[in-house]
């Protein structure tokens, strides 16, 4: 079993897991600005979540590349303090796979 720094498990916190929880119901979320990720312009969310699976956690920031919508930034906060996070500096969205491993 694979655990973060935080021992969140990875079917916790990858990407199914972050839109499932980020898009229950009674989950609030506002634009609250943009930044740009390896040259991609990357638009802010910040989403106060519902049911949370780490009741520590206050607020998330997602960060949405404007053109593939894919996310590039992934945050969880205590109140001000980052306690967790990721970035995607490099995507490439549908790209081949090599199955002749």
């Amino acid at each position: 079993k694979l655990l973060s720094g935080r021992k969140y498990q990875l079917n916790q916190i990858d990407l199914a897991a972050t839109v499932t929880r980020l898009t229950k119901p009674g989950t609030k979320a506002k634009l609250t600005g943009q930044t740009t990720v390896s040259g991609a312009k990357v638009a802010l969310l910040e989403i106060t979540p519902q049911g949370h699976f780490d009741s520590r956690i206050t607020k998330e920031i997602l960060g949405l590349d404007m053109q593939t919508f894919m996310p590039r930034i992934h945050e969880m906060y205590e109140g001000a303090k980052k306690v967790y996070g990721v970035e995607v500096t490099t995507l490439t969205p549908n790209a081949p796979v090599d199955l002749a491993v």
